[in-house]
């Protein structure tokens, strides 16, 4: 297979520029661990699962890439802030126990709280000698300077707006 060198393939350790999207129920550990396999990246969309199921899938895709357990994990898992707020308080957090599974990355969309989730992942990072990814999903210039500027992301997915009234 042929390399193609880019910052992203280069900052994501990549030898394809492809993402696969988190997708919940469409994005299994066995389409992941294919994705990774032939020199793309993909991310597993965790949905409602619980952090039993998402340390069982990413443990699924470990062994499908022979990866080490103490190795950093060349997936990503996608989170729904919103989800995240409902399970936060709850007796089954989500997001640690992903962390403690060392993804390469953590894409964060769809809330107003996504601030707080990338604190929670750069602060969990710091007791560690391991920096995670965080990608987010960004709808304006705005969002998007507020992502890079104030949250330091490592990427933007920019989502256009699309005013489906005036377009019909």
């Amino acid at each position: 297979m042929e390399y193609i060198s880019t910052r992203l393939t280069k900052c994501m350790d990549i030898s394809s520029p492809i993402v696969v999207t988190p997708m919940a129920f469409v994005s299994t550990a066995s389409l992941i661990s294919a994705i990774t396999s032939a020199g793309a990246f993909g991310f597993f969309g965790a949905g409602f699962d619980t952090s039993e199921q998402l340390v069982n899938t990413l443990r699924t895709i470990r062994g499908d890439l022979h990866v080490p357990p103490d190795a950093p994990l060349p997936v990503g898992v996608g989170f729904i802030s919103w989800v995240l707020k409902l399970t936060e308080g709850s007796d089954d957090p989500r997001l640690v126990c992903v962390l403690e599974e060392l993804p390469r990355a953590i894409w964060i969309a769809f809330g107003d709280d996504l601030g707080d989730y990338i604190a929670q992942v750069r602060a969990y990072d710091r007791k560690r000698n391991f920096k995670t990814l965080i990608y987010v999903i960004v709808n304006s210039v705005e969002e998007a300077l507020r992502a890079t500027d104030e949250w330091k992301v490592d990427a933007l997915v920019v989502q256009g707006k699309l005013p489906i009234l005036k377009a019909v």
